[in-house]
């Protein structure tokens, strides 16, 4: 189980058992304050990297560089279009854009030694070939948790909620030798369209999808040990829709029947009307053994709390805890106005059955 490989010492627990007698809204309200006292955000704006550029090169460590196409003119359509109603997302156009919090999140998750899920990735397949590289290289390691991962740990099954355009997370996550399967996910064809656009033009490398073209690559090549060859899909998940189910197409078609090993979202939460939603889309794709990490910017602070509410209280009629990133764990970019949250299944006392 993923859990096992978390660092629980970096995280803080919200959901705070029943017998404790504290009201689980007192504990979010204290949770927020200290949010935004401690970690008061800098002038980040709105929080997109760019409102203009048709085309970003971000530069993520010392292994990954993307050409990103985004839309500024349909991200400036909302704001002047008088006629839409804020009710329905089909009319959000903030997908279409880049936002800080993805490059940010990935930085972290890959070449931080703090991070407390630094071990849920990597991205050698082989810890001697890492060796002889850094010495041909002649220099120090860049992180130094790739070089102790075991040759034994599972490869995992990622989903993406609320993907955007950008396809960072896809782009480079649902690239490593650590992730065999990265699906991501948004609610706008049009939004899918240059997502699939942007994943295909950035990953060079092997990998097979059922949603998007890619190199031939025989079945028997990708699952042998050791070929660090992901699959990456792109698909549809509207939160709203009732009339579909998406997780069945998710899971019974695209994982086999299983539920995903992890969760990702990043910066989703910009809509009050929309946090209900997000939060039971979040939670039906919640197997037994999954988990999830949240990452968000700080911005309007009632909104922030109402997202948190929302993920305690559904989250513990559904069985799930909810966990923040302490701020000593954070990268000193993320301590600048970001926070991130981690999500999983109670353990079952079978003693107590």
């Amino acid at each position: 189980m993923l859990k096992d490989y978390i660092d629980y010492s970096g995280l803080a627990c919200l959901s705070l058992p029943q017998e404790v007698g504290h009201d689980i809204s007192d504990v979010v309200a204290n949770h927020i304050m200290d949010l935004y006292s401690s970690n008061q955000p800098e002038d980040l704006g709105l929080g997109f990297i760019s409102p203009r550029e048709k085309q970003l090169h971000l530069a993520l460590g010392p292994d990954f560089e993307l050409e990103i196409d985004q839309s500024p003119s349909l991200l400036a359509s909302s704001s002047s279009n008088s006629n839409s109603n804020p009710r329905n997302p089909s009319n959000s156009t903030t997908g279409f854009v880049c936002w800080k919090t993805s490059p940010l999140l990935v930085q972290w998750l890959l070449y931080s030694e703090i991070c407390p899920f630094k071990t849920l990735f990597f991205l050698r397949p082989e810890k001697a070939k890492l060796k002889s590289v850094k010495s041909r290289q002649n220099r120090k390691a860049t992180n130094t948790k790739f070089i102790d991962v075991s040759l034994d740990q599972p490869r995992i099954t990622i989903v993406e909620l609320g993907s955007g355009v950008s396809g960072i997370l896809g782009s480079t996550i649902g690239t490593l030798p650590s992730t065999l399967h990265f699906i991501a996910t948004d609610h706008q064809q049009s939004i899918l369209k240059l997502l699939r656009s942007n994943i295909q033009q950035n990953v060079t490398g092997r990998y097979t999808s059922t949603t998007m073209e890619t190199k031939v690559i025989p079945e028997k090549a990708r699952s042998a040990p050791g070929s660090g060859v992901s699959a990456i899909d792109v698909v549809e998940y509207d939160w709203e829709d009732d009339s579909v189910d998406p997780v069945h197409e998710i899971k019974d078609t695209l994982l086999q029947g299983q539920f995903p090993d992890l969760i990702m979202a990043c910066d989703t939460i910009y809509n009050e009307y929309l946090i209900p939603f997000f939060t039971d889309s979040l939670l039906r794709l919640m197997g037994g053994t999954t988990v999830a990490i949240l990452a968000l910017q700080l911005r309007d602070s009632d909104m922030v709390e109402a997202f948190v509410n929302c993920l305690v209280e559904k989250g513990g009629e559904a069985g799930v805890e909810v966990y923040y990133v302490k701020d000593e764990f954070l990268s000193d970019e993320l301590k600048r106005g970001f926070v991130v949250y981690y999500l999983e299944r109670k353990e079952v006392d079978q003693d107590a059955l």
